[in-house]
């Protein structure tokens, strides 16, 4: 017969948070690592401008995160920030869930079961005219 325990507490949240400098390259990537904690599932990222930043001519910002440089798995598949504009205000925010399957289905590619880093890749497809920050916050959801 199943026995029951209703001490324990479930699952926890926990973010980390990275503000880059710079954060936009001329066409081109902005490439860093996450770290995810052990026995964690990535629940959703936050991607979140600080200054205004301005595109020299109409252009696409978007994100990506991976479980390798960009050969592995997608944790978050490419997500457009930003279509055919010039510029990114403070305080435009973009929130993307894990990729389809992530958080479900058994999807133990994006389980980490050991601390490892998740690969993230800014790009834009127009040059940068003013540059700034971005801040980029990740939430895990944490099994004990």
């Amino acid at each position: 017969m199943a026995t029951f325990r209703h001490a324990t507490p479930g699952s926890i949240l926990a973010s980390r948070r990275i503000i880059i400098s710079d954060a936009l390259a001329d066409t081109g990537n902005t490439d860093f690592k996450v770290q995810q904690p052990a026995n964690s599932t990535l629940d959703s990222v936050v991607f979140r401008c600080l200054d205004d930043i301005t595109l020299a001519t109409s252009g696409n910002v978007s994100f990506r995160v991976g479980t390798s440089a960009f050969g592995g798995v997608d944790a978050v598949t490419s997500t457009t920030w930003a279509s055919s504009q010039t510029s990114l205000a403070a305080g435009a925010v973009k929130l993307a869930d894990g990729a389809a399957g992530v958080r479900s289905n058994n999807h133990s590619a994006v389980l980490a079961t050991d601390e490892r880093d998740l690969f993230v890749r800014l790009a834009t497809t127009a040059d940068i005219t003013t540059n700034g920050r971005i801040e980029a916050t990740f939430v895990f959801r944490i099994f004990d």
